[in-house]
């Protein structure tokens, strides 16, 4: 089932960080373990070729599966991105 998430364009004069630094709730640690589970268990790879081996590699194989190109585009403006599972 694809799962729709937003998204807009980027600005130019934004910052765009490349780093990201969080602690989970109990439901979104188990989560991204299954997850991590799930990816690893099947061999998943990120482009770069290297199999997914934590949970940071987890969050980079999401974002490696939004298609930015084939997003739905009103008034010229990106409003959804569709993960195809």
């Amino acid at each position: 089932m694809p799962i729709k998430i937003p998204m807009g364009e980027l600005d130019g004069s934004a910052y765009v960080s490349n780093h990201l630094d969080m602690h989970l709730d109990g439901a979104h640690a188990q989560t991204l373990r299954r997850v991590f589970n799930a990816l690893n268990g099947s061999h998943a790879r990120l482009k770069s070729g290297r199999v997914v081996q934590n949970a940071a590699d987890v969050v980079r194989w999401m974002l490696e599966q939004v298609n930015v190109e084939k997003s739905k585009h009103l008034n010229g403006i990106a409003r959804w991105v569709i993960i195809c599972t």
